[in-house]
């Protein structure tokens, strides 16, 4: 013992303060990651079949939601359960009664969750930043038996951090620009009808000249309203996706029924943003492949 430590002095004596071989209290420090905060709907971070896949659970009766930034929650059944959920959390630790964990030389722990009464809980907390806002929170719980719960848990938390982004996107400026007068004129309800495979229910509506609005049909001869205005109308939640290269945001809410997409031709240029948006009426997915398709309509009609 003696002979180790004199020979520790002697590293630290040549080499400063590095130290080799030799127990140091900066180990406990941890190396601030590269991942960032996801930008938009936490649900896009594991979709909802993949999680069916690792598990061999089955889709419960209720949708995802809500999504955006807060929060994902998913339901399942399994053999033994008729009510099994996971969700994925963005910003404050949920855990009680913690226990630490390793996590990528992150700080992390793992507790049940304060909430959960009736049902086995188990929810593992990574601190992707040093600060509380920055925890990504991921929970299982289970009405029923499940063994293998926090191991699923933690499977699903490796997935969600593997998707966090490494850096944000740069978005590029666009060749196209909106016209000073009838924005959207040029899109009749005829095109969008046609893009969407609808019959047209009434006459566009052109509102001055920064909205117009299409009222079709769907094949259940269901309503669907579509707008498209001159600049932005998408909550800060809304996910980043691609779009032409540009800065384009998909906004859903939680909702079966509603979509909406900004798309910014010039960076950080509100006004330079057109936004269109789809409702439903009694709708069972989200129409955001819907609302991507007339936001292409439109913009390849835009001059430039």
């Amino acid at each position: 013992m003696m002979k180790r430590g004199m020979h520790c002095l002697l590293g630290v004596m040549l080499v400063g303060l590095v130290s080799v071989g030799c127990d140091s209290s900066s180990a406990d420090s941890k190396p601030e990651p590269a991942k960032l905060p996801p930008d938009g709907d936490l649900c896009l971070l594991v979709p909802e079949q993949e999680i069916v896949e690792m598990f061999g659970v089955r889709p419960g009766e209720s949708e995802p939601g809500p999504g955006g930034m807060t929060g994902c929650s998913y339901n399942f059944r399994s053999e033994n359960s008729d009510s099994l959920e996971f969700s994925i959390h963005f910003g404050k630790p949920r855990a009680e009664r913690p226990e630490k964990i390793d996590f990528h030389g992150l700080k992390a722990q793992r507790g049940a969750e304060p909430e959960v009464t009736d049902a086995f809980s188990c929810v593992i907390d990574v601190w992707i930043r040093s600060d509380d806002e920055s925890v990504l929170s991921v929970r299982g719980s289970d009405f029923g038996k499940n063994p293998k719960l926090c191991d699923h848990t933690r499977q699903l938390t490796e997935r969600a951090y593997a998707a966090l982004p490494e850096k944000q996107p740069e978005a590029a400026a666009s060749s196209k620009s909106l016209p000073e007068s009838s924005f959207c004129r040029t899109v009749t309800s005829d095109d969008v009808a046609r893009v969407l495979n609808m019959k047209v229910r009434n006459p566009a509506k052109y509102i001055g000249e920064d909205s117009c609005y299409y009222t079709l049909s769907d094949s259940e001869d269901r309503k669907v309203q579509i707008t498209a205005k001159r600049g932005t109308g998408v909550s800060d939640e809304a996910t980043r996706i691609p779009f032409e290269g540009l800065d384009a945001r998909l906004f859903n809410g939680g909702s079966r029924e509603n979509c909406e997409l900004t798309v910014r031709l010039e960076p950080d240029k509100d006004k330079s943003a057109f936004t269109t948006s789809i409702s439903y009426w009694d709708s069972s997915q989200p129409p955001c492949d819907e609302v991507q398709k007339v936001a292409k309509l439109i913009y390849d009609e835009l001059p430039g």
